[in-house]
């Protein structure tokens, strides 16, 4: 058993290796950087900061508006990786992508977040919520 955990510690060592080397990488091209891990990530007018919560589609962070300070979150989905995980063209994705923000701006419910708009920066969409 004890192996066991060491070599589930070790696994779970490398992919957060390959996971920032990945923000890394995303950075340095998205931002001009020198490639060095960065708290945070600015899209258009928001400046996003930790993750705080994710699911099978996507991760969403806080963010903060760099003009008002207004708070907010952002479902940021990766459609080149759901392509691959889902084995479908990114074409698909990005249509079921569309069709998920076109109902979102749509909806008007005391229950539901609304979605304040969406952002498309390569392989990635960000909705601010």
């Amino acid at each position: 058993r004890e192996r066991e955990r060491e070599r589930e510690s070790e696994a779970g060592k490398e992919r957060e290796g390959t996971t920032r080397k990945r923000l890394r990488e995303h950075m340095a091209a998205n931002e001009g950087g020198s490639g060095g891990v960065r708290k945070y990530l600015k899209v258009n007018d928001w400046v996003l900061g930790e993750v705080i919560g994710s699911g099978a589609d996507s991760v969403v962070r806080l963010a903060v508006h760099h003009v008002t300070k207004e708070k907010a979150a952002v479902k940021v989905i990766d459609t080149k990786r759901l392509a691959r995980q889902e084995q479908k063209p990114k074409k698909d994705i990005q249509r079921r992508i569309r069709r998920e923000i076109e109902i979102l701006t749509r909806l008007d419910h005391p229950h539901i977040v609304q979605m304040r708009e969406a952002l498309w920066n390569g392989d990635e969409v960000y909705v601010v919520m």
